[in-house]
């Protein structure tokens, strides 16, 4: 394997009868079909792994009796898999993953020496019940995820003692069968089935799992009550998540922490009322997130004494306060707290790097938030649709590696900071729908990394800064809504990352500049309701991209020009133009 072999595959080596090991794996031979017959060979172990073979399996592969090994993934294969594996009773390891397959999973209730069973990512479909599992005693581990399968789960598979792993995400699943298991799996440590539409009571053979370290039934679609106590047993269990699953979960309000060793508690859409108590006492918990819940009330001052605490997503609850008082300091990185009603004053947060605080009541001035945050760590921070006011303090400035500043839609006045387009590492600066007034400052970074600036709905005056066109590497582009003078920069024509770009509602004058036909990526461009003159640039008929074009509402004459895509806008775009003439509006040049 991997000796870099190219060119055309010798298929006469499958002929060599003492042959018994063939490992072509991780080679470029020309891309060609698997031999087309097997007849005669004695392998025992081939494994063709990331080789360019395509087509189909064939059928002969079945003939070869003694094969223990066969390792056929990401290649390109599709068809279905011949139903002859059926009879490869050797088998111990069978790996047919990431390739193109159709069709059913054959039984493979005869290779009763199965250890390694993997037909992920692929395009397999029907029920996987044609295998009596009970029979592959010494069954290690099943991956079968990103496929269309569907039916029942055999619970069978879950009283395998070997068992180690199963993974079976990404499918379509409806349920689990109903077979009593009397000696539930004991070396399981990973059971993933998320994604899927398991639907009906939570399968009761799963408190009996007890060693399970990771446990994912998410976004499926249960109709039952889960008492957590059930899974009291489960102590090895390092990572649980119920997300998005119709499952109500209910915990017990004892402090004592069911899971010892439990780092990720993931419980998002599971109609929790109240943040469980039980956290208080873990001394392992890092992740946590109870999104889209009924949680109500305060959020506990314990939670932020919690040391291994790193991520905690608390949004779309009915939270209405943070209890005091604060510890000195916590060591979250991630903060999800949006979508609450919540106001008052943050714990100290050293080590956050993604702070999210929009659509809440947050009621302060800017500086006081701004002033208390981590500047050495931080890199999100979303504080949009609070009722923050005041002007965006210069401190904002020393938040290094700001990667996204969202403070769109409160109640901000004053100036830009000055400094604020020199920060070169971000992003993503949003601030609309404020009453942020003054200038736009002309001080972007020679280095500007900006991929989207939004200052629109504000009382913003004067030019569009020249300096925007060293943001080489914008994509969306809105000032609308100000009251911006003068004319739009023929630099501007020259930032071709751009895909949207909106100035309207202004008082721009002058020309639309004709190098605006150098913004081929530009798929929106709005420069309606200002004072622009002159004609529209013929350059724009090129822009094989533009879907969306409004320059409504100004002074434009002369032809509209002709261009595949200026003829599918209609007349709104046009509007409003006493000096426009020709298709789509009525007026002819």
């Amino acid at each position: 394997s991997d000796c870099e072999l190219s060119g055309k595959f010798p298929d006469k080596i499958l002929q060599a009868q003492a042959l018994r090991v063939l490992d072509l794996s991780d080679n470029s031979f020309v891309p060609s079909n698997l031999p087309i017959t097997f007849k005669h060979s004695s392998l025992e172990t081939l494994l063709l792994a990331r080789t360019k073979f395509s087509n189909t399996i064939p059928e002969s592969i079945g003939e070869v009796r003694m094969l223990s090994q066969v390792d056929f993934s990401q290649c390109s294969l599709a068809g279905h898999i011949p139903s002859s594996i059926s009879r490869l009773t050797r088998l111990v390891r069978l790996d047919l993953s990431s390739n193109s397959l159709s069709g059913s999973v054959p039984s493979l209730s005869l290779a009763l020496n199965l250890t390694q069973l993997n037909l992920a990512s692929n395009q397999l479909t029907g029920s996987i019940l044609s295998t009596d599992w009970k029979r592959l005693s010494q069954l290690e581990n099943v991956l079968l995820q990103s496929n269309s399968l569907t039916g029942s789960i055999p619970a069978a598979m879950f009283g395998i003692p070997s068992l180690q792993q199963v993974h079976l995400l990404n499918n379509h699943f409806t349920g689990f069968t109903e077979e009593l298991i009397r000696t539930p799996s004991p070396l399981l440590t990973k059971l993933s089935a998320s994604r899927n539409a398991l639907k009906g009571q939570f399968p009761a053979f799963i408190s009996g799992l007890r060693g399970l370290a990771d446990l994912d039934l998410s976004d499926n679609n249960f109709a039952d009550t889960l008492h957590m106590d059930s899974l009291s047993q489960l102590k090895d269990l390092e990572s649980l998540d119920l997300s998005n699953s119709n499952l109500s979960v209910e915990f017990s309000k004892d402090y004592s922490p069911f899971f010892p060793k439990l780092t990720t508690l993931f419980l998002a859409s599971c109609h929790l009322k109240e943040i469980p108590a039980f956290l208080k006492a873990s001394a392992t918990i890092a992740h946590v997130d109870m999104s889209d819940n009924q949680i109500h009330g305060s959020i506990p001052s314990w939670i932020w004494d919690i040391t291994s605490l790193e991520t905690l997503k608390l949004s779309q609850n009915s939270l209405q306060s943070i209890e005091t008082p604060h510890p000195s300091s916590s060591g979250i990185e991630m903060l999800d707290l949006s979508s609450n009603r919540l106001h008052g004053e943050l714990p100290n947060l050293p080590s956050a790097r993604y702070i999210n605080l929009t659509s809440n009541h947050f009621n302060s001035t800017i500086s006081s938030i701004i002033n208390e945050l981590p500047y050495s760590t931080l890199e999100f921070l979303y504080i949009a649709s609070n009722n923050l006011y005041g002007t965006i303090p210069e401190s904002i400035c020393k938040v290094e590696y700001l990667y996204l500043l969202d403070l769109t839609d409160n109640f901000l006045s004053g100036a830009i900071p000055e400094c604020l387009p020199m920060i070169g590492n971000t992003r993503v600066l949003s601030i609309g729908g404020n009453n942020i007034t003054g200038i736009i400052p002309d001080t972007f970074a020679t280095q500007c990394m900006l991929l989207t600036l939004d200052l629109s709905s504000n009382s913003l005056l004067g030019g569009v800064p020249k300096s925007l066109a060293s943001c080489g590497q914008l994509q969306v582009l809105n000032l609308s809504s100000n009251q911006l003078t003068g004319e739009i920069p023929v630099e501007l024509g020259y930032v071709s990352s751009l895909v949207s770009l909106n100035m309207s509602h202004n008082s721009l004058t002058g020309p639309i500049p004709a190098s605006f036909g150098n913004l081929t990526s530009l798929d929106s461009l709005d420069l309606a309701e200002n004072e622009l003159s002159g004609v529209i640039p013929v350059q724009l008929a090129a822009l094989k991209l533009l879907s969306f074009l409004n320059v409504s509402y100004n002074q434009l004459e002369g032809m509209i020009p002709d261009g595949p895509q200026f003829r599918k806008f209609s007349e709104a775009s046009f509007l409003g133009n006493k000096g426009l003439c020709g298709f789509p509006l009525s007026k002819h040049c």
